[in-house]
């Protein structure tokens, strides 16, 4: 993982640790090395018996929940591996698609035009159970996670990592009505000091920003768009 990575992880952990604190009072417990070692021992040493996880849909990460789960099932651990980082779940999808599996994008959007929309994002739970304490687990320093030379160069990350920065990031790019309507992904330009695109992708990639939130809200945005569009065009119709 590069530097770069390694910061928007940092940041992303931060604000989330420091998200469930304040409205929960609740603290993150960040662990790290080789999860089929860690994961195991840390649940029988907090009594853990419920795990609930991202499905993942890279080749590595699938290994490793494959010899995992038979792990957790001889601790009588009840796991629920879920897609929270696509708007579908990506194996129905697979299976809905048979061997005629789309060549190219539109025929992708094509085939999902006969599902319904995507599930809206669950709201945030009332309050967590919890009995650790943030004194017993600090969060780590920035040394543990390997950064050299944080946001000292100008060699650094464009945007700032955490679901805080990323909602702030998408009501910014939506309320820019001008720059939605003008973007096109061929005419960015990857060489400019300024960043041409929407800067939401690493959110999704850590995980910052949920898919779902975001279909949510550009939905409704043009909805909405397109009714005052329409509403003052009717009027202005009338007037005439």
């Amino acid at each position: 993982m590069s530097n770069n990575s390694l910061i928007i992880l940092y940041e992303t952990l931060l604000d989330l640790s420091q998200n469930l604190f304040k409205q929960y009072n609740a603290t993150l417990i960040i662990q790290s090395g080789n999860p089929l070692e860690v994961l195991p021992s840390f649940i029988v040493q907090y009594g853990i018996c419920r795990m609930y996880t991202d499905k993942p849909i890279d080749p590595a990460s699938e290994a490793i929940e494959k010899s995992l789960k038979p792990i957790l099932t001889s601790l009588g651990i009840y796991s629920r591996f879920a897609f929270s980082n696509t708007l579908y779940d990506l194996d129905f999808l697979l299976k809905s698609m048979g061997e005629n599996l789309p060549t190219s994008f539109e025929g992708y959007v094509q085939h999902l035009r006969n599902f319904i929309p995507p599930a809206s994002p669950l709201s945030s739970p009332e309050s967590i159970p919890h009995s650790v304490s943030k004194e017993d687990f600090p969060f780590p320093p920035i040394e543990s996670f390997g950064i050299k030379d944080y946001r000292t160069t100008s060699n650094q990350p464009p945007c700032f990592g955490g679901e805080t920065k990323a909602l702030t990031q998408l009501k910014s790019t939506i309320g820019d009505v001008d720059w939605v309507k003008k973007f096109e992904q061929g005419d960015t330009n990857p060489t400019s000091i300024t960043p041409s695109t929407s800067l939401l992708s690493p959110y999704f990639a850590f995980g910052s920003l949920s898919p779902k939130v975001y279909f949510l809200i550009f939905f409704f945005f043009f909805f909405f768009f397109f009714f005052f569009f329409f509403f003052f065009l009717f009027k202005k119709k009338k007037k005439k």
